[in-house]
């Protein structure tokens, strides 16, 4: 089931199978911002939870957990509405519906979008439900329509730049591309994904269709993803990752690996786009 947010200035459709965005409309240029999900990539967006890429195994003190996809569960578990008004929509995925054997902790895991004249507020809480700390990675993984002969990207000078190979960081690096870089879809394929550094909070895509898409973030990483083989509807992803892949040296135990989060009570991330 789909529920629709509108404005004077977008309109946004909402799975509540997964939880993710479906729909992203421009009003003032009539233009579709989101990628329909109908190419190769037979989705829209993702919420990434409880880990990040194909992170399918691991230990929570000790006791092995496994996933049977990557991005973890959130993108294909249902959600419920919270509240419902013309312009926001909150959903809501609690532990009750997940196996123990995938994700032991209990929580609650709820997510506001908003919608405020040309802008999408995505706002997550994560709260604890039980004695115990939860341990986890968050991200969110939109996909826009874009035309790579015309597209391009603004990133600040001062970020660092992990390269993946089959998805696993391989290293980290300076970013080697001008600021303003003509988003080169060999260059992003031949890195599996382009995983950045945050230090500024925020990215835009020219997407070369007529519109510039800004994600304003706090989270430590931004992440650029297409699929190999080309598309009549061609898209890049702009992900917000508040954790980070695989790397060669990861532990199977998740509180031990690289920026997960750990938390003992509610965890507020916002996630704003800026439509022009």
């Amino acid at each position: 089931m789909e529920k629709t947010i509108e404005n004077e200035f977008l309109l946004a459709k909402v799975s509540l199978e997964g939880g993710c965005l479906t729909r992203l409309y421009d009003k003032k240029k009539k233009k579709e911002v989101l990628y329909d999900g109908k190419g190769e990539w037979p989705f829209s967006d993702h919420i990434l939870f409880p880990v990040i890429g194909n992170n399918k195994t691991y230990s929570i003190e000790g006791k092995d957990c496994s996933l049977p996809k990557n991005h973890g569960f959130a993108w294909y578990s249902k959600f419920n509405i919270v509240k419902e008004k013309e312009s926001s929509l909150t959903i809501k995925l609690t532990s009750f519906d997940i196996e123990k054997n995938k994700y032991p902790f209990a929580f609650e895991l709820e997510i506001e979008n908003k919608l405020e004249e040309n802008k999408l507020i995505r706002i997550s809480k994560i709260t604890p439900k039980g004695k115990l700390p939860i341990i986890y990675q968050y991200g969110l993984h939109p996909a826009f329509n874009t035309n790579f002969s015309l597209a391009s990207l603004e990133i600040e000078s001062n970020t660092n730049l992990f390269v993946l190979e089959k998805g696993i960081i391989e290293k980290e690096m300076p970013w080697p591309f001008d600021n303003k870089w003509i988003a080169n879809r060999k260059e992003i394929v031949s890195k599996d994904t382009l995983v950045l550094s945050n230090p500024n909070g925020k990215i835009a895509l020219n997407n070369g269709l007529g519109n510039k898409i800004t994600l304003i973030s706090s989270c430590p990483y931004f992440a650029l993803w297409t699929p190999e083989k080309e598309n009549k509807d061609d898209f890049l992803c702009l992900e917000s990752w508040y954790g980070i892949s695989p790397y060669k040296t990861m532990k199977m135990e998740l509180k031990e690996r690289k920026d997960v989060q750990i938390i003992d009570k509610e965890k507020t991330y916002i996630d704003t786009l800026l439509i022009e």
